[in-house]
């Protein structure tokens, strides 16, 4: 087969990155994958940092594309599309792919929250919707990163949901940003994640808050890794009035070693998303060995219940308790809920995944 993947976000931190990464990391270093593959073109804007994954085997070839992502919905892209060289199979890891000499095209819908205006401005749930809408008549297949994303696919567009097939993304250890230590640790609770809508911060601080009403000076800080995003300029405010009161630590932009330090240092760990398509945080934090307080709905609890404490993420007063379980775990409870995390976390191989993926283009071919 001849594959040629869009690799947009090799240089975020977000959810994102941290995909692209590690599925093309493990499909070039891996020969038995890339054999069952054949030939890879990794298409990439001249600022991507594809130097990132390191020598590139023989059979994978970098291609720099020159066309503004502004124009991704215009007939400009189709005509561009057609500069490529003919695949067998063209793979658009975020929503999207060019149109092209391919015989089959294939893109990773990671969650539908753009259809919510309580998660987007209006005039970009607008535009989403249309590029989404699109994609999903034109593409062969639709690969959703969890049943819940699954579910919605098929809800929102019935005539399409014969295209649409799950296929969990792939977590690994190696390379992550977590810094492995024995069990000794700075009291913090941990939050990490953009400071957006759907992540639900607000509920987090009112149970913050809540929490320090019931416990006073013994409450530990609350430190929130994120960069500030959209439609939450009253959660930047009350951030900033706990950072001022030294009840919080605010880091905007992290590097890898100040999460590490943060993961590492955390007696918990908390994920309160309203809509995730798969949500890489609470794997970092299991490989953390961090005991974990998660939200029960979306991909996150879809993924993590029965394995770790997860609560409806509106109950502010489910949400203190789980942070009382955890900050009360003696040495060997803690042990315990670490090794179920991290064995759950094990599940979820890059290999599984991107063996996933080909057998579906083998399938569509």
């Amino acid at each position: 087969m001849r594959i040629s993947i869009l690799a947009d976000q090799l240089g975020s931190s977000a959810g994102g990155g941290r995909f692209i990464r590690g599925f093309l990391s493990e499909l070039i270093s891996d020969p038995e994958l890339l054999n069952r593959l054949g030939s890879l073109d990794i298409i990439a804007t001249e600022k991507e940092p594809v130097s990132n994954l390191g020598p590139l085997p023989s059979r994978v070839s970098v291609v720099r594309r020159r066309f503004p992502s502004r124009l991704r919905q215009t007939a400009l892209a189709r005509l561009f599309g057609y500069t490529f060289r003919a695949m067998d199979v063209t793979y658009g890891p975020f929503y999207y792919t060019f149109p092209g000499r391919a015989k089959a095209r294939v893109v990773t819908m990671h969650d539908l929250s753009f259809f919510d205006e309580r998660f987007h401005p209006r005039n970009e749930v607008d535009r989403s919707i249309k590029l989404l809408a699109r994609m999903a008549q034109e593409c062969d297949a639709i690969v959703c990163c969890s049943e819940a994303t699954l579910r919605e696919f098929q809800g929102r567009w019935p005539k399409w949901a014969h295209k649409a097939v799950k296929i969990y993304c792939g977590v690994s250890s190696i390379g992550a940003p977590v810094r492995r230590k024995a069990i000794s640790f700075t009291d913090s609770i941990l939050a990490v994640g953009t400071i957006e809508p759907r992540k639900n911060y607000p509920t987090l601080l009112d149970a913050f808050e809540r929490l320090i009403d019931e416990e006073g000076g013994t409450v530990p800080v609350l430190n929130v890794v994120g960069r500030m995003g959209w439609m939450s300029e009253s959660v930047k405010n009350r951030l900033l009035a706990l950072q001022a009161a030294g009840r919080c630590r605010w880091i905007q932009n992290a590097s890898d070693a100040q999460l590490a330090n943060a993961y590492s240092e955390a007696t918990v760990f908390t994920y309160l998303s309203l809509c995730e398509g798969f949500g890489y945080p609470p794997f970092e934090a299991a490989y953390a060995h961090c005991p974990m307080v998660l939200s029960r709905d979306s991909s996150v609890g879809e993924i993590w219940s029965g394995h770790a404490r997860c609560v409806d993420p509106l109950d502010v007063s489910a949400i203190v308790d789980g942070w009382k379980w955890a900050l009360g775990l003696n040495g060997q409870e803690r042990q315990a809920v670490v090794d179920r995390q991290l064995a759950r976390a094990g599940e979820f191989a890059w290999t599984k995944c991107i063996s996933g993926y080909i057998q579906l283009f083998e399938g569509l071919l």
